[in-house]
């Protein structure tokens, strides 16, 4: 039983599950390559939420703006009200 465990995995797992060096080579190369794609995506993605963060950066400021106005006209209005009904 055991010199029959041996042959099946002398003659068939250690060829399907060993590697030369082209095969090295070649996984290398297309990890590599990924890895290249990869970064090449994150510094878009990086580039898109620099872009993202300014925009939101000018809407913030712009409503802030907006928000000083209707609070100066809310005062002017406390304001001439006091004094139309003398409080």
């Amino acid at each position: 039983m055991i010199q029959l465990v041996e042959r099946v995995t002398a003659t068939s797992l250690v060829p399907r599950f060993s590697s030369t060096e082209e095969q090295m080579a070649a996984r290398l190369t297309s990890l590599g390559k990924k890895l290249e794609a990869m970064v090449t995506g994150l510094s878009g993605t990086q580039t898109s939420i620099g872009e993202a963060s300014r925009a939101l950066e000018n809407v913030i400021k712009s409503h802030l703006q907006d928000w000083e106005e209707i609070s100066s006209g809310l005062k002017k209005i406390d304001q001439t009200m006091k004094q139309g009904f003398r409080l």
